[in-house]
């Protein structure tokens, strides 16, 4: 225990009830001048609440296997070797009455009482013992809250610092063979599924506050089964998940049929012995009673044999086995203690077998939930690509091609085609992939009538509503459907629409037919999704072209008019200029778009007129004269003013 100013250093300190010296005591507000030089419960002390207390883990030097065994070949046989000197530190700050901390109060708890916790308890026993069998499979052990075993017959399986005075790193399936027969491999429940899988799933059960059994090889490949409890504690780095760690107790799997192999062997004890005695009172008795001893042998060691050799089948793991004693005696009741035993025994193996079941089924469920949320995140990563390309091209084919290689490479189709409703009612497709030429040149030669044929893709134009179809066997497909199948060499197979609001412009169809996998029922809402994005990257294809028609015969109209025509915007920056008015200038329409208007050959009357027009002036012609050499022009200004920006 010690007591520690406000600065860090000790005043004073009992070691094992002794003072320690002036001399000796340390400055612990840095870890390096704690016992073992990785602690920092002084200044974790200080961040708490008033009045609640520190609690740290685990610390002490490692013990190596070597140092441990001293030279003996098991942990039973070992004598003398090292122990493992350890502590868990406890730290409470205390404050004066206007909340200043006035010190810490310490103290170490020696680790050895912990490992009274565990040491002398034998499983499926009322008896303790001196120290366990780890060979045996019959002992407990000690775990913290982050999987780290911290109470355990092998030293060195507990954590620990090396002579570096670093942590030793956990064993794990990549620890050098060096290590692992030096023992420098403390084990962590949450690494070692490598030894069981149900090592890390124990540490996750006991975080979670849940207890149970389990079954699990230790380290010497002992089968055994498992039984553990979490040790609920909620102080200091404990609070994340509020509990100490856990305790187990595991016993050998063929303890639980020791009972019944004990059984047997007394069994056949009795009937060994009861045999003796009826030959001795046969001798005894002479010839005139070896009738009635030789039934009365039968009546007492038939029973018995039956119950020696049905306590043997139970033994060899036969739980179901059951003996029948005809008779009202002992024997009877032996019989009956016999065929209980075995009862509970099969009990206790279908619960354990019913535990592990259920634990294989929550794995597969939690797997195939995982690989579900990973196939929708990687699909919502492409949709998202799609969206932020699309939203920056006006490329229509370039658009279309990005959107069925995602159906193809993002939403995991073998194949893809795009329809476009026409003016003239035809379903045409436009864009395929993943196709051979064959089958591509098929399907883009055969458009669908709307008006006129019945099948799958002309449905969805008309409902707006995707299809999937399963196989040809549904009764609704038509006989097209049949031969527009059988055509693209596929049995299944989903259409989805491309909506602009309510008008359906085209529709969007894939299928597995490379690989003959069934279509999942939740890849039809991102394809619609898909589908959506490709009728919008339709529709601005659509508007940017009309656009850029309206544009060109807006400028070819400027350049047959017989007059000159200047644009500038509100800065005085040449937006345009017809034909005519290159002429005029004698100034390419290159060279003058982008240029200020003062940059222009005109006059400077010209261009202060256009900046006063820029300013907001009235919008009235005006004549102007250009002098040109020996004769001079006259130009007639028109001004027209245009745009939000005062062009």
């Amino acid at each position: 225990m010690a007591w520690v100013g406000p600065d860090g250093r000790e005043r004073f300190r009992f070691d094992h009830g002794a003072p320690v010296a002036p001399g000796e005591l340390r400055d612990v507000s840095r870890p390096g001048g704690t016992t073992f030089g990785v602690e920092d419960y002084f200044r974790a002390c200080l961040e708490l609440p008033p009045g609640e207390p520190w609690v740290g883990h685990v610390v002490g030097r490692h013990v190596s296997r070597p140092e441990q065994l001293a030279g003996a070949q098991t942990v039973e046989d070992a004598v003398g070797g090292a122990e493992y000197r350890g502590l868990v530190r406890f730290a409470l700050a205390v404050r004066g009455p206007g909340g200043e901390i006035e010190g810490v109060v310490a103290l170490a708890l020696d680790h050895r009482h912990l490992m009274e916790f565990t040491q002398h308890l034998l499983p499926l026993s009322r008896r303790q013992t001196v120290f366990p069998s780890y060979l045996s499979g019959n002992y407990a052990f000690l775990f913290d809250d982050e999987g780290w075993i911290i109470a355990h017959p092998k030293l060195w399986d507990i954590r620990g610092l090396g002579p570096d005075g670093r942590w030793v790193p956990p064993y794990t399936e990549d620890s050098s063979p060096e290590d692992v027969e030096a023992g420098r491999i403390p084990f962590n429940l949450d690494r070692a599924a490598f030894v069981h899988p149900n090592y890390p799933l124990v540490a996750r059960e006991v975080r979670a506050g849940r207890s149970g059994v389990t079954r699990t090889y230790n380290v010497a490949g002992v089968d055994k089964v498992m039984a553990y409890a979490p040790v609920r504690f909620a102080y200091g780095p404990y609070r994340r998940h509020g509990v100490f760690g856990g305790v187990t107790i595991g016993a050998r799997t063929e303890a639980f049929h020791e009972a019944a192999a004990e059984t047997a062997r007394a069994i056949e004890s009795a009937s060994r012995h009861t045999l003796r005695t009826g030959f001795v009172l046969a001798w005894c008795l002479g010839i005139l009673v070896v009738a009635a001893s030789a039934v009365l042998s039968r009546a007492i060691s038939d029973p018995v044999r039956t119950m020696a050799y049905m306590a043997r089948r139970i033994a060899g793991g036969d739980l179901d086995a059951r003996v029948d004693v005809g008779t009202r005696d002992e024997l009877a009741e032996l019989g009956a203690d016999l065929n209980r035993m075995a009862r509970l025994l099969g009990e206790k193996d279908r619960n354990l077998r019913e535990s592990l079941e259920a634990l294989r089924r929550s794995r597969d469920e939690a797997r195939v939930s995982a690989e579900r949320l990973a196939e929708q995140l990687r699909i919502l990563n492409h949709i998202q690509s799609i969206s932020e390309f699309l939203g920056t091209t006006f490329d229509r084919a370039g658009a279309l091609r990005v959107i069925l290689d995602t159906c193809v490479e993002g939403l995991g189709f073998d194949r893809a085609v795009l329809h476009l409703v026409e003016p003239g009612g035809e379903l045409r497709a436009v864009a395929v992939a993943g196709f051979a030429s064959a089958d591509e040149m098929r399907v883009r030669q055969r458009p669908l009538r709307l008006d006129a044929h019945d099948c799958v893709p002309v449905r969805v134009v008309r409902s707006g509503r995707a299809r999937l179809v399963r196989s040809l066997d549904e009764p609704d497909l038509t006989p097209l459907d049949h031969r527009i199948a059988m055509g693209a060499g596929t049995t299944s197979f989903v259409y989805a629409p491309m909506k602009i609001r309510d008008r359906v412009v085209g529709v969007l169809g894939a299928d597995n037919a490379a690989t003959g996998r069934p279509i999942p029922e939740h890849l039809v809402g991102p394809l619609q999704i898909v589908a959506g994005q490709a009728a919008r990257a339709v529709e601005r294809a659509r508007l940017f072209e009309e656009a850029q028609s309206a544009r060109r015969f807006v400028e070819e109209v400027l350049d047959n008019l017989g007059s000159g025509v200047l644009a500038v915007d509100g800065r005085g920056v040449v937006l345009t200029l017809n034909r005519h008015a290159e002429t005029l200038l004698g100034t390419p329409r290159e060279d003058a778009v982008g240029r200020a208007v003062q940059a222009l050959p005109l006059d400077p009357a010209v261009v202060a007129w256009v900046r006063e027009l820029l300013g907001g002036g009235a919008l009235e012609p005006r004549e102007f004269v250009r002098d040109e050499g020996e004769q001079a022009r006259e130009f007639l200004w028109i001004p027209s003013r245009f745009g939000e920006a005062g062009g």
